[in-house]
C-alpha cells in the first residue's frame, strides 16, 4: 500500500523535526545549513524538501540560527585585540581567517553585517 502524497509530506515534515529535537550539531555549507546532508540524515528525499513550503521554511528557520551562532562567535572575538579567528563553519579548503586589526576592520563590519566573508 503506498501513502498519499499529503501523507508522505506529513512524514517527512515529522521526520525532520524529530531529526531536529534530538539536538543534533547541524552541518553546514557556505555559511548555511547543508540541506543535502540533512536530508540524508533525516531520511527525506531531497526533491521532497523543495517542494514541501513548512521544510523550507524550518531551513529558514536553520539558517537564521546557523548565521547568528556564526555572528555571535565572531563578535565575542572581535572584542579582543589583534586576534585571529577562524570560521569554522566553512570547508577546510576554505576556511577565513581574519585579524581584528586596522586593515581588515572593514571586512570584518561586512561580514558582521551580512554574514558575507570578502575575497
Amino acid at each position: 500500500m503506498t501513502l498519499s502524497n499529503a501523507k508522505y509530506r506529513q512524514n517527512a515534515v515529522d521526520r525532520l523535526k524529530s531529526w531536529l529535537a534530538s539536538n543534533p550539531e547541524i552541518p553546514r555549507f557556505r555559511q548555511r545549513a547543508n540541506r543535502a546532508a540533512i536530508c540524508r540524515q533525516a531520511s527525506i528525499a531531497r526533491s521532497t524538501a523543495n517542494a514541501n513550503s513548512e521544510i523550507r521554511s524550518l531551513f529558514v528557520g536553520l539558517d537564521l540560527n546557523v548565521l547568528a551562532a556564526q555572528r555571535a562567535i565572531l563578535m565575542d572575538a572581535t572584542d579582543q585585540k589583534n586576534t585571529v579567528v577562524k570560521v569554522a563553519s566553512s570547508p577546510p579548503h576554505r576556511r577565513s581567517y581574519l585579524t581584528s586589526g586596522n586593515g581588515h576592520s572593514l571586512a570584518l563590519k561586512y561580514l558582521l553585517q551580512t554574514g558575507r566573508v570578502v575575497r
